[in-house]
């Protein structure tokens, strides 16, 4: 499958960490007629969704979420009110401890009356009119304080892994994608290399991916050090943000 802007198969709301808010909190997106799959929902993710005109017709949102850092889940309480009163639905979120999941939400005011919540694991289906999705949630390497999930994706004849937030990508995942079991990988990627860098840096990257599978990785999440063109020098795609 060919895709012709610099994202594959998924498209972005923003690309950046948590403090390059030029390019808007990293959050993906997958759009069939009236479904719309969100990769977390950041701080800047509900005001982009407007910006985007993403909102309209559209009658079913899932947000899979990542994990619970600002930048992943800041404006999840803004979208589910939204669809709640705006579009007469509810959000779906998606994550491997709902009651986590509920318990910030209900801090927030955001009580279960507004939103359905729904614990994957092992593997779960986003089963639509418009589209299905297969998932199965991956543990990831982040921060201490608190859990990381990365998703396989498969849908429309194509699979994924989607990192987060990550240091590292597991010796399963690379197995899988050099076998081509998994077409496209997204990974948190940044331009500063330090001790107990909590995200991977690019060059860690180019230490596991061989040149000639670089066209098939796409680099998000990315901090203000990241260089897009080193990057692309170095064989890698690097996510785009759509235009406003």
């Amino acid at each position: 499958m060919v895709y012709k802007d610099d994202s594959g198969p998924l498209h972005f709301i923003g690309t950046g960490s948590a403090f390059n808010t030029a390019l808007g909190n990293n959050s993906a997106y997958i759009k069939r007629s009236s479904t719309l799959i969100l990769f977390d929902c950041g701080g800047t993710v509900f005001h982009r969704l407007q910006q985007l005109t993403l909102l309209e017709n559209i009658k079913s949102i899932y947000v899979i979420i990542t994990h619970t850092h600002p930048d992943h889940i800041g404006s999840l309480g803004d979208l589910i009110f939204y669809t709640y009163y705006m579009l007469n639905s509810k959000t779906t979120v998606i994550y491997p401890d709902p009651s986590y999941i509920r318990s910030l939400l209900n801090y927030m005011g955001v009580t279960d009356d507004f939103y359905e919540i729904r614990n994957i694991g092992g593997d779960t289906s986003i089963l639509t009119a418009d589209i299905t999705l297969k998932l199965q949630p991956v543990s990831q390497k982040h921060a201490d304080t608190l859990e990381c999930t990365g998703y396989i994706g498969s849908f429309d004849n194509c699979s994924l892994f989607y990192s987060g937030d990550s240091q590292e990508i597991s010796e399963q995942i690379l197995v899988r994608f050099k076998s081509g079991e998994i077409q496209y990988l997204y990974q948190d990627t940044c331009g500063k290399d330090f001790p107990q860098n909590p995200h991977m840096y690019i060059g860690k990257l180019a230490q596991c991916i061989v040149p000639e599978l670089r066209q098939r990785v796409y680099c998000m999440h990315q901090d203000k050090s990241f260089d897009p063109q080193a990057a692309r020098n170095l064989g890698f795609k690097v996510a785009q943000p759509e235009s406003f």
